[in-house]
Formats: C-alpha cells, sequence, structure tokens
C-alpha cells in the first residue's frame, strides 16, 4: 500500500493541491492500511482511500448542504467498506456511528466550520478506539465562530470528564 501519494496518481485520482499535501502529512503519522478510518467534511474519492492507501473501511461524513455529485459505479464497487453520510458530524449518535470502532478521524479544513466544536471533538472522541487517532488541519483560525482559547480549554475539559466516566 503506499504511504505517499505521488503528483501523477493524484492528477489520475483528481486529488487536488492540499488535499494531496494534507492526506500525505496524515500518512507519515498514521499508517492508514488495514484502518477502519472516518473522514469529517468527506472530499476523498473512494479508490484512493481503499485501493491505493489500503484502508479497511472509510466512511465519510459530510454536511447535507454539500453534497457530490459521486460517481455511481466507485460507491457501488466499494460499498461493502466505502460509507459516505450526509449529516451534521456532531449530531450523529450511537445507532449511527458505532463507540471505539474507528482507527482514525480525519478532518481537513472543516473543523472552522462546525459550530458545536466541543460536540465534536466529543463525537469524535466516542468513536475512537483507545489510542485512536484524530487528525485534523484547520483553515486560518480566524474564521472559528467563537473564541479559540474558549474552544481548546472546554474541549479538553470535556475530554477528561469522559476519560473519567
Amino acid at each position: 500500500m503506499l504511504r505517499f501519494i505521488p503528483d501523477e496518481l493524484a492528477i489520475e485520482r483528481g486529488i487536488h493541491g492540499y488535499h494531496q499535501n494534507f492526506l500525505n502529512a496524515f500518512m507519515q503519522y498514521f499508517d492508514p492500511a488495514g484502518a477502519n478510518i472516518l473522514e469529517i467534511g468527506g472530499a476523498f474519492n473512494p479508490t484512493v482511500a481503499l485501493e491505493d492507501i489500503g484502508a479497511r473501511s472509510w466512511t465519510s461524513v459530510q454536511h447535507p448542504d454539500f453534497k457530490y455529485n459521486e460517481k455511481r459505479e466507485v460507491l457501488v464497487k466499494h460499498r461493502e467498506r466505502y460509507t459516505l453520510i450526509y449529516k451534521s458530524f456532531e449530531d450523529l449518535d450511537e445507532s449511527e456511528l458505532t463507540s471505539n470502532h474507528y482507527d482514525a478521524v480525519f478532518s481537513m479544513a472543516c473543523f472552522e466550520h462546525i459550530p458545536r466544536l466541543i460536540q465534536t471533538i466529543g463525537n469524535a472522541h466516542r468513536i475512537l478506539r483507545p489510542n485512536g487517532m484524530l487528525y485534523s488541519i484547520f483553515a486560518p483560525i480566524w474564521s472559528v465562530q467563537t473564541d479559540i482559547t474558549f474552544l481548546v480549554t472546554n474541549c479538553r475539559s470535556y475530554i477528561q470528564r469522559e476519560q473519567l466516566t
């Protein structure tokens, strides 16, 4: 399996600009081969996720306002291992995303658009397996909808409370 997406493959698969760079950075810290991965703000082609980098499963959660025209044959080909959910991540519950199931939660330039970031971080914590990884890149922080110091402090407090229970 690939641990780096070369330019030629990125062009062939339709991975553009910072998506390629960010996926390559993610793979420097986390080996996706055989892993269950959830992507918040789903953008990756199932062929990249499952065949090129070798994830066991890939779940993409995308806000319902941002539906993509996915290639139907690609989704059908990977339907056993690729799930595309159109819903706000922070609203997904145990019936939709199983606790302790994912090895990694992956997100690119998405969290700064989520108004309920604390619930999002809590949901990511809930679905990650012990020692799972939350890997995210944030776009310019000034686009966040509230004070970042408040968010970071409260996210840490939320996760610490959850670990104690």
